[in-house]
């Protein structure tokens, strides 16, 4: 169920005016299917196949943008290492 930004923070009225309600669309990561995260390229595609996977995933040889990023954006979600090493 939707709600307002500002009924969700129970913000004082006179507060309200500062607060900006934006609508945005979240992505249970871990929930995805195989079909849902083949939609996605490169980077996020790695970064949800591994999310749902854990240390389960098999690294495929995808060319990624952003090697180092994704590799430390792993690294701090899940506390692992991704298991395969990347050039720079």
């Amino acid at each position: 169920m939707r709600q307002p930004c500002t009924k969700r923070l129970n913000l004082d009225s006179e507060l309200k005016h500062y607060v900006s309600d934006y609508s945005i669309n979240l992505i249970d990561l871990k929930k995805l299917s195989e079909d849902d995260i083949n939609k996605f390229k490169k980077d996020f595609k790695l970064i949800a196949d591994y999310m749902v996977k854990g240390s389960r995933h098999k690294a495929d040889s995808i060319e990624l943008n952003h090697p180092e990023e994704v590799s430390d954006l792993i690294l701090r979600l899940t506390g692992e290492e991704l298991p395969f090493s990347y050039r720079k």
